[in-house]
């Protein structure tokens, strides 16, 4: 098989795969704001995150499973899991912009002020983080396109991150071992 045909065969498959994580991904998403408050609602978060790397390894040895490439490469393996962050980074995208921008547009300033009031309590034990506050406050509350390209910069890295160790894992398991 030739070299553009394993690549339309990964990237085909992770938009695929990356529609079913940006839908998992965008769950994650409506429970984290519905729950922003809540200690419970915050472990339900961080739940959902760490589950991440075992959805992602289970689609990527999915893949591999039933690819028609027959001696699948580490690289492609690591391909196909980058893309499939990165297409689900794009269904998220749109979910939060819209809620950013339409459903709930002072979100995000409601959530400025309270790392700022939060960053206060901190100053009084920790006055050596004051220039980190000015910082922050320079910066000021970021626009929800801001927040949109931050979310897909987040879930690339993370794509990146848990693609090389998933990907040699995969690579590892024999085809017939299924």
């Amino acid at each position: 098989m030739e070299k553009i045909e394993i690549r339309a065969i990964t990237n085909r498959a992770a938009m695929y795969y990356g529609a079913f994580l940006g839908i998992f991904l965008i769950v994650r998403f409506i429970v984290e704001v519905l729950t922003v408050d809540s200690v419970t609602g915050s472990f339900v978060v961080l739940f959902l995150f760490l589950l991440l790397p075992i959805i992602a390894y289970f689609f990527t040895l999915r893949f591999k499973r039933q690819s028609q490439i027959e001696d699948i490469t580490f690289g492609t393996l690591f391909r196909f899991c980058f893309f499939m962050f990165f297409f689900a980074s794009l269904f998220l995208v749109v979910v939060q912009y819209v809620f950013y921008r339409f459903i709930q547009p002072d979100y995000l300033s409601l959530q400025f002020a309270e790392l700022i009031k939060n960053i206060d309590v901190i100053l009084a034990d920790m006055p050596q983080i004051a220039p980190y506050k000015e910082m922050i406050v320079e910066f000021g509350t970021p626009a929800a396109s801001q927040r949109a390209v931050q979310s897909i910069w987040i879930y690339s890295v993370i794509g990146v991150l848990f693609g090389l160790p998933i990907a040699g894992i995969v690579k590892s398991i024999r085809k017939n071992n299924y």
